[in-house]
């Protein structure tokens, strides 16, 4: 994949307390603009103890579901989020479910290939074509989660950062007939 954001794209945070039964209820969606206003880093490590008592406190009303969804790695919403055990994490943008009350333990998507030997072979043609084009777009980057491989180039010059993801997203969906 490609993002020129540093995350921003594969890094919403919602935060939603409608009940998924018809009781009523109000939603709370904490999407990018609100994170910042609120001062969550994209690493996720500074969330302040306000927020995270707050997501306590919307949580721990049984009529509501309260969700993160993130393009972050399991590990860095397990982190964190650690002090939150009511919440519903979504990782890695829907790979990965942890649902409220289960600590670490993590589901995986279920439209995902269950032989982990599908998703290296995948991925390791997909590596080998990112590592060209990182070499040849300064500031750019291969960032590899469990799912996803994801090519950041936010830092590289803009027009030129952009025209390499252009013809990057062409030659993928050719080699891998998308």
């Amino acid at each position: 994949g490609k993002d020129n954001n540093n995350n921003d794209e594969d890094e919403k945070s919602s935060s939603s307390n409608s009940s998924p039964h018809k009781r009523g209820g109000r939603r709370y969606d904490f999407n990018k603009e609100y994170r910042d206003r609120l001062g969550i880093t994209k690493d996720l490590q500074s969330i302040s103890p306000k927020i995270i008592r707050n997501l306590n406190r919307i949580s721990s009303d049984p009529n509501t579901i309260v969700a993160i969804i993130s393009g972050q790695t399991r590990d860095n919403l397990e982190r964190a989020f650690s002090d939150c055990p009511g919440l519903f994490i979504c990782a890695e943008k829907g790979a990965w479910f942890r649902y409220p009350g289960q600590s670490s333990n993590w589901v995986k998507n279920d439209k995902l290939p269950k032989n982990d030997n599908e998703m290296i072979l995948w991925q390791n043609i997909v590596h080998d074509v990112l590592k060209t084009y990182t070499e040849r777009t300064n500031g750019s980057y291969i960032q590899k989660k469990s799912t996803a491989l994801v090519w950041h180039y936010f830092a590289s010059d803009p027009e030129y950062g952009n025209m390499q993801a252009v013809e990057l997203e062409r030659y993928l969906k050719r080699l891998l007939d998308w």
